[in-house]
């Protein structure tokens, strides 16, 4: 896993976003919306999405679906 990853520096973030954003395979995609189709008491729907970097210290959070809200970056300060 740690050589995968190693690929991907600098660009893992960015694709995680994206991964997060995903809407293949609606209504039953990664970043789902309420389907109005579907009986209320089945109804999912993304309410946040959480990324951190342990690292870094740094939480991206999206409130909400992360396609309609994008990340906003908070940085715990590690002691």
């Amino acid at each position: 896993m740690k050589q995968l990853l190693e690929l991907k520096r600098g660009k893992l973030l960015e694709d995680l976003h994206g991964s997060f954003k995903d809407h293949m395979g609606y209504p039953r995609s990664i970043c789902r919306h309420l389907d109005p189709d579907t009986k209320k008491a089945d109804r999912i729907q993304t309410v946040g999405s959480i990324i951190m970097d342990l690292n870094e210290g740094d939480i991206h959070f999206a409130a909400g679906c992360p396609c309609e809200t994008g990340y906003k970056t908070f940085h715990l300060q590690v002691s």
